[in-house]
């Protein structure tokens, strides 16, 4: 099967459905087939627990819960009339959003659909997606979601800040990508006098406004993780979370893209070789900020998704003009990829992922056994 014929297909398909069509058949597409290559679990353990509790009634503040500060999702799935466990369909949802964004962005963007179809079977095939599936409850598509939209639309500061406060009001740890939004947000201004000022007061005002809600919430009922939970024990040694998840943190890494981190090796070995710094410091403050949560935060792997960024800036930049020949071998990259279990680390503890035909094959020999 070659490329020119798998264009051709990718091509047909577009004409026939439309860039929105399109597009959002290829993240439904790719939802399911994630959904058949990990477990999709159903039941809310650990903090998803917590989240679904939210979701159930977001407004009532007479029930102590943990995450408490973290409305965000839980109301909007209260509001779909998703609550309880069904949050879980609520998180794929933002997960399927995602990918048709990537889709969106890339189709407009990259010079051939198989580039598109790549970006979004690279993040499909990651913990990106990945973790919403398997991790039941657990919030972080809406996060990444953000994430990207505020990339996107990093020359609209209109939509660009109230964006961040969204951000924030899903799960504050967006706060660790603060310096690599301030640059992001920079650049897009070309460094001109104005930036300063404006990013300043830009995020300060957003800042400003969740603090208050903070604040307010606290005064209604009472939640765990504050910011005295996280200071309290960093102040008394900096490095007792980090020393619990420390011989874990590569594997951590390496967990979020598995061989798929070779496109963003390589942008980043052909930007210093081309001398051009303002993407390697965009690279850098994404991958320093994701890792300083571990200083605070157990989950290293969840933690280190929080610079999936890399990944679609690197593909776009590979991309443009085939470096490197990238079409030629992206694809068996990704197939080789897929053959490499799905390993998720929390803590000292490392967990493969299972295959969902794998779970029903078993579920059969035991039936007929």
């Amino acid at each position: 099967m070659s490329l020119a014929w798998f264009e051709g297909k990718l091509t047909a398909l577009r004409d026939r459905l439309g860039t929105f069509g399109f597009c959002a058949t290829l993240s439904l597409g790719a939802m399911f087939l994630a959904i058949m290559y990990v477990r999709l679990d159903t039941h809310c353990h650990h903090l998803g627990y917590w989240y679904a509790e939210l979701s159930r009634a977001p407004f009532d503040f007479a029930t102590e819960n943990p995450v408490g500060f973290r409305r965000l999702t839980p109301t909007i799935s209260y509001l779909l009339g998703l609550s309880g466990r069904l949050i879980v369909v609520t998180n794929l949802l933002f997960a399927a959003a995602l990918l048709f964004a990537v889709a969106r962005y890339f189709v407009t963007r990259s010079e051939r659909l198989v580039d598109t179809a790549m970006a979004v079977a690279v993040m499909t095939f990651s913990l990106v997606t990945l973790t919403t599936i398997h991790c039941g409850g657990y919030t972080d598509s809406a996060t990444y979601l953000l994430i990207f939209l505020m990339w996107w639309f990093r020359k609209r500061a209109a939509v660009f800040y109230p964006l961040f406060f969204l951000c924030l009001l899903n799960r504050e740890s967006i706060i660790f990508l603060l310096p690599w939004l301030v640059f992001v947000r920079a650049q897009a201004l070309n460094f001109r006098w104005r930036w300063l000022p404006e990013t300043v007061i830009g995020f300060a005002l957003p800042i400003a406004a969740y603090l208050g809600y903070r604040e307010w919430i606290a005064q209604h009922t009472e939640v765990t993780f504050t910011l005295d939970y996280y200071v309290s024990q960093f102040l008394a040694d900096p490095l007792t979370v980090f020393r619990t998840t420390f011989y874990y943190h590569g594997l951590g890494a390496f967990s979020v893209f598995k061989l798929l981190w070779i496109f963003p090796l390589l942008a980043v070995g052909l930007h210093i070789r081309q001398r051009e710094w303002p993407p390697l410091v965009s690279y850098g403050l994404l991958l320093v900020g994701a890792y300083a949560q571990l200083f605070f935060a157990i989950d290293t792997s969840r933690m280190m998704t929080m610079a999936f960024m890399v990944m679609p800036i690197a593909l776009l930049y590979l991309f443009q003009g085939n470096k490197l020949n990238v079409r030629r071998w992206a694809g068996w990259v990704l197939w080789a990829n897929l053959a490499v279990p799905t390993l998720y680390t929390a803590e000292n503890i490392i967990e493969i992922w299972h295959p969902q035909w794998r779970t029903w094959l078993l579920q059969l020999m035991k039936l007929s056994g």
